[in-house]
């Protein structure tokens, strides 16, 4: 083989970086994405700041007091604050705990 595997495959991190976009357009609306955050430890980078809605075109229009508008017309919707190692654990189920008594939170 000319050149070795290094010519052929890219870059781990590249690879990794091909394949969550891939999994988070093509798994879109599976409702998956929340478990790739998780299993990824990404949910620092990826759930904290401003979330915007849909595009409302001529939304400059309609002038008011309590909404704001990012520069591609798309209404404010909330800020989210991430806390690795609180907001991604949850508690055991009850069910689970029902089966087997030994479980703990």
């Amino acid at each position: 083989m000319l050149g070795g595997w290094a010519l052929v495959l890219p870059l781990f991190n590249d690879f990794r970086d091909i394949l969550r976009r891939e999994r988070r357009i093509e798994l879109a609306f599976e409702g998956t994405r929340l478990w790739d955050i998780f299993r990824w430890e990404i949910g620092d980078d990826v759930l904290n700041g401003d979330f915007w809605g849909a595009p409302f075109p001529d939304s400059e229009r309609y002038p008011t007091t309590s909404i704001k508008l990012d520069p591609q017309s798309r209404w404010y919707v909330t800020s989210k604050s991430f806390r690795p190692g609180v907001d991604d654990k949850w508690p055991i189920p009850e069910s689970e705990t029902n089966i087997n008594p030994n479980l703990a939170d």
